[in-house]
């Protein structure tokens, strides 16, 4: 009866079902983003939003730091964990660490990625040895305590902010298994965490991020705060500087929204300040419309009727 119950816990892990399609993604990184995940970005890149990707993947690949505002809308905090979930199936990080605002908010982007990898169809059929022992599990952690692949452990893990990916050699796939498509599932860990979380020492498994993603961690209260900014500006230089194993230094990309003169994201974008950075700002308005006589018309009209409201 136990070998039986082993052998029905035990997972076979079937071939991708668009090789081509799986490797192209993993190429581009938002080919990956618009190719898995339409539902969140089915928008055009927008110049922003391309320059934090393409920044996130580059303080991967190279280390550094970077700072890059630009404004609401943009999707900041999908656009953070869903290109930290690109490094480690692209192989550039085995362990990115998200930071929000809260970590309940944290918790809840991370919640919403291991559905995707357990619900998603297209991710399942191409990244199976991924996606298929996290269906399994399901929403019981516990589960993963007992789970193989090809009759060996999977060393998964879920909590609630971290995930860590089962591990999948080549020999425990299917012989017809693409030779030019290697395994992406190998243990990385994806965390996410809170500004207001345990941050100093995070450590999985003897293995610390890195990167940390920085992902708009003001809001408004906190940008009026002359105490929260000093805690927050402590934050960044000291506990995720500190992320990173001994002898090496975290990678840090700082998504923000300037809000005031004072706040985090205007003192780490303004190179006179925070010089390691290398900030940059965008704003919404790249040039000024045609007829700006309508825009101070619409205006006016917005206006009335908040009074009239």
């Amino acid at each position: 009866m136990a070998r039986k119950r082993a052998s029905e816990r035990d997972l076979k892990i079937p071939i991708p079902a668009e090789p081509n399609r799986r490797f192209d993604a993993l190429q581009d990184g938002e080919l990956f983003l618009t190719t898995y995940f339409p539902e969140v970005f089915f928008e055009p890149f927008t110049t922003d939003r391309r320059d934090m990707h393409s920044s996130i993947v580059r303080a991967a690949m190279y280390g550094g730091d970077q700072a890059i505002a630009g404004t609401r809308g943009e999707g900041k905090t999908k656009l953070a964990i869903y290109t930290a979930l690109f490094l480690t199936l692209k192989g550039l990080s085995n362990f990115p660490i998200v930071i929000g605002k809260n970590q309940r908010k944290s918790e809840g982007e991370l919640r919403t990625v291991r559905e995707k990898l357990q619900q998603s169809e297209l991710l399942l059929a191409d990244f199976p040895e991924l996606c298929m022992p996290f269906k399994a599990v399901g929403g019981w952690s516990s589960r993963a305590r007992m789970q193989t692949v090809a009759g060996e452990p999977s060393n998964l893990e879920m909590a609630a902010d971290h995930l860590i990916y089962p591990t999948i050699g080549r020999h425990q796939l299917p012989d017809d298994w693409p030779d030019f498509i290697e395994p992406v599932s190998n243990g990385q860990i994806l965390a996410s965490i809170g500004i207001d979380g345990s941050i100093r020492g995070t450590n999985y498994r003897d293995r610390r991020p890195s990167i940390a993603i920085i992902d708009d961690i003001e809001d408004r209260q906190a940008a009026d705060s002359d105490a929260l900014i000093e805690k927050n500006e402590e934050t960044i230089e000291k506990d995720i500087a500190g992320l990173a194993a001994s002898a090496k230094r975290v990678a840090r990309v700082l998504l923000c929204t300037i809000q005031n003169r004072k706040c985090i994201a205007f003192k780490f974008t303004d190179p006179t300040k925070k010089p390691s950075f290398k900030g940059r700002r965008y704003r919404k308005m790249i040039t000024p419309p045609d007829r700006m006589d309508m825009v101070q018309e619409y205006l006016r009209l917005r206006i009335e009727r908040a009074e009239d409201d």
